[in-house]
């Protein structure tokens, strides 16, 4: 007897479940919208690599919102750049966008050398509350592959951009496969918080840039290893509505109200003193230098400080392994070496 055309329809479909299943789709994709790049670094070309990138990965994971409907959005709240994402308006554009996840990528630094070397970040902000969930940096040099067997070395920037486009999609969608994220991993059983002030930049040349893209590196480490912090818009925002105008400076009225209507026990802050490429163009010698204090919210006591200098030759072994090939990484490394003596310490 002849198959039904239900029964058809329903083989059809299950078949195409498994199909979707055996590629790791989700069924029931969360929804997002993708907020167009912010391009600290000014490289054109890698930050239509870097946005088109996300872009393309993300739309297999997630409910994308429409780029159209994202840029009419953001500009009827007035929401320029990422100075602008208070609270108050991301919320306003969840019922605009329909919408649960509101995703932001920024491409710090681009070093133009024969072998290049890019850092960018991305945050993943809640639409209900309009505060940070999830934050990651991805630092990545084309000589990230096997470069004393010839293999895997990367010259074009557009092509560099697309590796790390592809880390920083699928560290998104596993942030919001997991809405718990920010919760379940924290380091103080008392639930202590914290908040991070963007670092202060003195180095040479571009330090505001070098020292936001060094603060989204401590940001990153800070999430990993647990610790809880205010999410950066809030932090904006205060700094803002006081007037601060230097970076990494904890002024009194800074402090009362981050204790009295955020809860922050400690507020953590630093320099960039040095970020820098050197060496030739085929063998990029990076250098950092970052120092981190912990300041008593309540007393403005330093309970905790530490500085670190490194080189991306620090632990160079046979053949070139385990040297840093770019600074971001190596922000990375230091920033996380610091914060780990942090963890040992008394003020922890």
């Amino acid at each position: 007897m002849p198959l039904r055309i239900p029964t058809l329809v329903g083989l059809w479909l299950a078949a195409v479940c498994a199909q979707l299943s055996a590629a790791n789709i989700p069924l029931n994709k969360p929804t997002a919208a993708l907020l167009p790049l912010q391009n600290q670094a000014g490289h054109l070309s890698a930050g239509q690599a870097l946005h088109q990138g996300v872009e393309r990965e993300l739309v297999l994971q997630l409910n994308l919102a429409s780029a159209e409907d994202v840029r009419n959005v953001m500009r009827s709240l007035r929401i320029r750049s990422t100075a602008d994402l208070s609270a108050d308006r991301l919320r306003r554009v969840r019922p605009a966008l329909q919408t649960d996840w509101l995703v932001f990528i920024t491409l710090h630094d681009v070093s133009l050398r024969t072998i290049p070397a890019l850092t960018a970040s991305a945050q993943v902000y809640r639409a209900d509350t309009g505060e940070l969930h999830w934050s990651g940096l991805v630092a990545r040099s084309g000589l990230n592959g096997l470069p004393w067997l010839g293999l895997g070395v990367t010259y074009d920037i557009p092509d560099l951009a697309g590796e790390v486009a592809l880390q920083l999609a699928a560290d998104i969608a596993g942030a919001v496969s997991s809405p718990a994220l920010a919760s379940s991993q924290q380091a103080f059983a008392d639930g202590r918080k914290w908040a991070l002030v963007p670092l202060a930049g003195l180095t040479p040349k571009q330090g505001t840039a070098n020292a936001a893209t060094v603060t989204e590196a401590v940001r990153d480490v800070s999430q990993q290893l647990g610790l809880q912090l205010v999410s950066p818009n809030v932090i904006s925002e205060i700094l803002r509505r006081q007037g601060v105008l230097r970076w990494g400076e904890v002024t009194r009225e800074l402090r009362v109200e981050l204790a009295s209507e955020r809860a922050v026990a400690a507020i953590l802050t630093g320099t960039v003193e040095i970020y820098e490429v050197a060496g030739s163009a085929t063998a990029p010698q990076p250098r950092v230098e970052i120092s981190l204090r912990l300041v008593d919210a309540a007393t403005g006591n330093i309970l905790w400080s530490g500085a670190i200098e490194r080189s991306g030759s620090h632990r160079k072994g046979p053949f070139g392994a385990g040297r840093v090939n770019s600074r971001g990484e190596l922000a990375q490394r230091v920033t996380r070496e610091l914060l780990r003596n942090l963890q040992r310490s008394e003020a922890f």
